[in-house]
């Protein structure tokens, strides 16, 4: 500990050099020590060399009534860092995660646990990513884009920042996405009830563009061969759709059945529903929509497909 008052009392030389001696001691080290100066001065620095512990210090500045932390000095790592970054610090889900408590603006919260609430002064901010999939939990004190609840993924980002009377609203929330992607896939025709269709090998690529969880299919493919197709005419995706309520991840397109067709040779409906790994085709009748168009299909028949769904 290297701390003076600042002031030289009257003394003989050796006594006064001391003194002085003391008082330069302390100016070189920014007051270091565990507690606070006895007698600040406004503007005079500080390095707390207990808070948060021994080895990640405190360096704050008097403003001649508080102490207001500047930033911290790791003589672990010797790195010395600002709450404008710094090393990223840790912090483990659980109903009220305290981030204040993290002495970095980037924290990574760990672990699975729902968290209904955060601590985090008024003014301050952290951003935060999530290593794992975890709730946050809408609510007066935590609230978040939309009101409505958050499922994260792994790598998702947030911004939190903190509001009087102890709210802490997300100003921001960043979910992974993989990259957009395109691909080929081959296409197989199937029957609803019974029977079989055979895709001609050499014309049964269809082709796909994927944008997060967007997908955009399309493909023109020919059939060698039927036998006793019946029920719903179906065309497999390159990824499964999505289960969401209500049909949230529906997707719709158009079915064109050309060349050697029994009925219904044009452009027809299809639809992607919940969870299924096909789209369905379907046709008009005079007062609805019907799937029963595999019995349609022969040797011969092109079908050409386009269609946009939401996948898993």
């Amino acid at each position: 500990m290297s701390q003076h008052d600042m002031v030289i009392d009257n003394a003989s030389g050796a006594t006064a050099r001391a003194d002085i001696n003391a008082a330069l001691q302390a100016l070189a080290s920014t007051s270091s020590g565990n507690s606070a100066p006895a007698t600040p001065y406004s503007g005079q620095l500080w390095l707390d060399t207990n808070t948060p512990s021994t080895t990640l210090q405190t360096l704050a500045i008097y403003d001649g009534t508080d102490w207001i932390t500047l930033g911290y000095v790791d003589v672990t790592n010797n790195k010395a860092f600002s709450l404008q970054g710094g090393v990223p610090g840790t912090a483990a889900s659980a109903g009220t995660v305290d981030l204040s408590a993290v002495y970095s603006r980037a924290v990574d919260v760990t672990g699975t646990t729902t968290i209904t609430a955060i601590t985090l002064a008024e003014g301050d901010w952290r951003i935060v990513r999530f290593t794992g999939a975890l709730t946050l939990t809408h609510g007066s004190s935590l609230v978040l884009p939309g009101a409505a609840n958050i499922t994260t993924v792994a790598g998702d980002f947030a911004v939190f920042q903190g509001y009087g009377s102890s709210v802490v609203r997300c100003v921001g929330y960043f979910p992974t996405l993989a990259p957009p992607s395109e691909g080929t896939y081959t296409v197989a025709l199937t029957c609803g009830t019974s029977g079989t269709i055979t895709v001609n090998t050499s014309n049964d690529t269809g082709s796909y563009e994927r944008h997060g969880n967007m997908v955009t299919v399309r493909g023109t493919v020919a059939v060698s061969s039927v036998s006793s197709p019946a029920g719903q005419l179906r065309i497999s995706l390159p990824f499964a759709a999505a289960n969401l309520a209500e049909g949230g991840n529906a997707g719709a397109g158009i079915c064109i059945l050309d060349g050697t067709v029994s009925s219904n040779a044009g452009v027809n409906a299809a639809a992607v529903s919940e969870g299924n790994t096909y789209m369905t085709c379907y046709t008009n009748t005079a007062t609805s929509l019907s799937s029963l168009l595999a019995n349609q299909i022969q040797a011969g028949t092109t079908v050409i497909f386009s269609a946009t769904y939401r996948a898993a």
